[in-house]
């Protein structure tokens, strides 16, 4: 009768162990349905290699205020203001440089570079920001901040372009190329657009 009793006390034991583990899992389980997890699965392909021969020698900055209106017939108009930032790039594509581009003569070089460009003109989302926004504007507000950005993207090119980015790069093409020309060449060197 010792032993049965023994026995029955071992399987209180291994019972009330394996109770123990069952709670401890539901209640972990339990505890991880609060916490929020973000799991991100990402698959990048290569879609295209380009060779670059753009050379960027000035920088504009800019910010924009814009304010984008979606007018309605019946209910209010919804509306968003934006403060957005951005740059323009103004650059010389030399991969488009030929050989029959340069001209020695004696101890000076003529070089016809290609004429500037503007190679970026973009808004920085990261420095971009809704700063006010109308009650109504909620139902529509992604077609609001989506014009928002397309009429500043436009704006940052025309605005780099009336302030004279293309004259500003090739200013800086002298400034920075031609010391670095004369440097390699040993010779003086002038350029044409």
């Amino acid at each position: 009768m010792f032993q049965i009793k023994n026995y029955i006390q071992i399987v209180l034991i291994i019972l009330l162990m394996a109770g123990a583990i069952f709670i401890w899992e539901k209640v972990s389980s339990v505890r991880n349905f609060f916490t929020n997890e973000t799991k991100t699965t990402q698959n990048i392909v290569l879609k295209q290699v380009t060779s670059m021969g753009k050379m960027e020698l000035v920088n504009y900055q800019f910010r924009d205020v814009v304010e984008s209106e979606i007018q309605k017939s019946l209910l209010p108009n919804s509306k968003v203001l934006l403060i957005i930032s951005g740059q323009a790039v103004g650059c010389i594509d030399l991969s488009k440089l030929m050989d029959k581009d340069i001209t020695l003569k004696g101890d000076s070089i003529k070089i016809k570079l290609p004429n500037p460009e503007i190679c970026v003109s973009k808004i920085d989302h990261s420095q971009s920001k809704v700063y006010d926004m109308s009650l109504f504007s909620l139902l529509d507000q992604s077609q609001l901040i989506d014009e928002a950005y397309k009429k500043a993207e436009l704006q940052i090119n025309d605005s780099a372009l009336q302030m004279g980015i293309l004259e500003q790069t090739k200013q800086n093409a002298d400034k920075i190329l031609k010391p670095m020309f004369e440097k390699i060449s040993e010779k003086k060197v002038g350029f044409v657009f």
